[in-house]
């Protein structure tokens, strides 16, 4: 199998005709048989990948190009908001700050150092970020569409998460920042798949346009804060980063595996 075969496998899951901006080719290989997967891919994996033996190594998260450019994909999260019915002008403005956060950031990254290790030791490499992440977005919207029962409550849809066995499995489990688990779970918007979490902007918005609920799969302290202060009512699920990750990671791992391709999973999260 080439890379270029591995990447269009992963776009194809999702209906994907572009590799989108936070996922790349890094370092292109064919005859692929044995893949090294790690979420967080560095040097060390780069290395080890090459002294077992295996062909090519694969990641989730942007590394080289990929994270170069990977504020260009928080422009997911304006389309995710108005596909959930913000209204264009609010989604823009709500997800603007992230966007120039992450633009100016980029310019300080040593984004290349992963990819010059690939290259040195002639290691094919990639990163399937944004397909994956939309995969496990679509996969757990609709375990709680299918949960969902009439006057079902938060402490229901922490639970519904759990039968995925890769968010059962993590260290830490679902929690609510912000509701009490008797509390109607209301309308929910999975806000997965978009880069990163949506800060205040995305669940602020979503907030104020009919949704009681949101799922970050991530939030900073400070960001939930605001969010607390500004809709003291609203309810807000933290299913955790990693363990969502895998969720929509696995199926493609499988996949490969159902292709004749052996995977080397650093990162499985699933029961033992």
């Amino acid at each position: 199998m080439t890379t270029e075969e591995l990447m269009q496998i992963a776009l194809d899951l999702v209906g994907f005709r572009q590799i989108p901006a936070d996922s790349a080719i890094h370092v292109r290989g064919t005859g692929i048989r044995k893949v090294f997967f790690a979420v967080d891919v560095s040097s060390a994996e780069i290395l080890v990948a090459s002294k077992i033996g295996c062909d090519c190594v694969l990641g989730h998260h942007p590394r080289g190009k990929a994270a170069s450019t990977y504020h260009a994909i928080i422009d997911r999260q304006t389309e995710l908001l108005q596909e959930l019915g913000v209204p264009s002008e609010q989604a823009l403005k709500a997800t603007k700050r992230q966007r120039e956060v992450f633009f100016y950031s980029s310019h300080r990254a040593n984004w290349e150092e992963v990819v010059l290790t690939a290259e040195t030791l002639a290691m094919p490499f990639l990163n399937v970020h944004n397909p994956l992440d939309e995969l496990g977005r679509r996969l757990i919207q609709a375990k709680l569409a299918e949960r969902e029962t009439a006057g079902w409550k938060l402490g229901d849809a922490l639970q519904a998460l759990l039968e995925f066995p890769e968010i059962a499995r993590a260290p830490l489990e679902p929690v609510l920042a912000m509701g009490i688990p008797d509390a109607p779970a209301g309308r929910i918007a999975v806000f997965h798949g978009v880069g990163t979490n949506g800060w205040f902007g995305a669940a602020d918005a979503l907030f104020r346009h009919g949704y009681d609920t949101v799922l970050y799969i991530h939030i900073d302290a400070g960001e939930l804060e605001k969010l607390r202060q500004a809709h003291p009512t609203k309810n807000l699920i933290i299913s955790g980063h990693i363990g969502s990750d895998m969720v929509g990671i696995n199926p493609y791992l499988t996949k490969l595996e159902q292709r004749g391709v052996q995977v080397q999973r650093l990162s499985d999260f699933l029961p033992s």
